[in-house]
C-alpha cells in the first residue's frame, strides 16, 4: 500500500543478435535468427555458416522478422557472405557527395547454398536492404509479409557551438540494386503468407 526504496544497478545487457538451430524435421536446414545489425553479425553469421557447410546443411532460412535494422555496413557484410558480384546497394541524396554504391566481392561468398529470408511488418532499414536485394539478385525466396518501408539516410547535425543540442536529418534514400526504393513502399515477399 506504501512506496518503497528499490536499489538499482546499471548493467550492460548483451543481446545475442544471431542465433541459430537446426530444425527438428529438416536435419538437412540451418534456422539462423538475427535479431538486429548490430557490431557483430557479421562475424557471428560467418561461424554459424562455417558451421552448417561443415554439417553438409543443404539450405538456410534467415529470419528477419521484427528485425527493426541497425548498422549499413553489417547489412552490406551480410549481403556480400551471399552475393559475389554487383551492386549491394546504393544511397542518392540531393548533394551528389552523398551518394554512394556498395560493390560485392567474390572472396568468401557462400554463392551456391539455397536461401529463405522471412519478414514482416516489423522488418525495416536493414533488414529490407539484405532481403531486397538478395531478391533483386534472386539470390533467396522472401517468404511472409511486406515489409515496413524505411529506406532513408539520417544524419545527426549539431546545432549548438558546444554539440549540446542536435537535428536528426534525412540526407539521402537507399536504393536496391535494381533501382528501386524501400523508402514507404518496403519490401515485397515472393511468396506472402
Amino acid at each position: 500500500q506504501k512506496p518503497f526504496k528499490v536499489t538499482i544497478t546499471r548493467a550492460i545487457i548483451k543481446v545475442k543478435s544471431v542465433k541459430a538451430k537446426d530444425l527438428e524435421n529438416y536435419p538437412e536446414i540451418k534456422y539462423i535468427r538475427i535479431s538486429s545489425f548490430d557490431k557483430n553479425v557479421v562475424n557471428s553469421l560467418k561461424k554459424v555458416l562455417e558451421k552448417a557447410k561443415k554439417e553438409g546443411k543443404k539450405g538456410i532460412i534467415i529470419d528477419l522478422r521484427n528485425n527493426p535494422g541497425g548498422l549499413l555496413n553489417q547489412a552490406v557484410g551480410t549481403l556480400d557472405l551471399f552475393i559475389d558480384k554487383g551492386v549491394l546497394v546504393s544511397q542518392k541524396g540531393r548533394i551528389k557527395s552523398e551518394d554512394k554504391i556498395y560493390y560485392a566481392h567474390k572472396y568468401g561468398t557462400y554463392k551456391n547454398i539455397p536461401i529463405v529470408v522471412l519478414v514482416n511488418g516489423g522488418s525495416a532499414s536493414a533488414s529490407e536492404i539484405v532481403s531486397g536485394s538478395l531478391q533483386d539478385h534472386k539470390r533467396a525466396v522472401i517468404v511472409g509479409e511486406k515489409s515496413f518501408g524505411k529506406g532513408s539516410v539520417q544524419a545527426i547535425w549539431p546545432i549548438t557551438p558546444d554539440q549540446s543540442e542536435a537535428i536528426k536529418l534525412t540526407i539521402a534514400r537507399y536504393y536496391l540494386p535494381s533501382g528501386r526504393t524501400i523508402q514507404a513502399k518496403g519490401v515485397t515477399p515472393d511468396i506472402q503468407v
